[in-house]
């Protein structure tokens, strides 16, 4: 996998992350994380 396809993967995930509506404050805790983590992915395969 190149650098263009994760980055892809990356926000499409990131896209399907933001639109989750979490049930309880400890579900959106770990989305919040994981999104974090994500854009920091993001910003590493981009070059930012």
């Amino acid at each position: 996998m190149n650098n263009q396809e994760l980055d892809d993967l990356l926000a499409k995930l990131h896209k399907e992350i933001e639109g989750i509506q979490s049930v309880d404050e400890k579900g959106q805790d770990l989305l919040r994380d994981l999104s974090s983590d994500i854009r920091e992915l993001l910003a590493v395969c981009r070059g930012d």
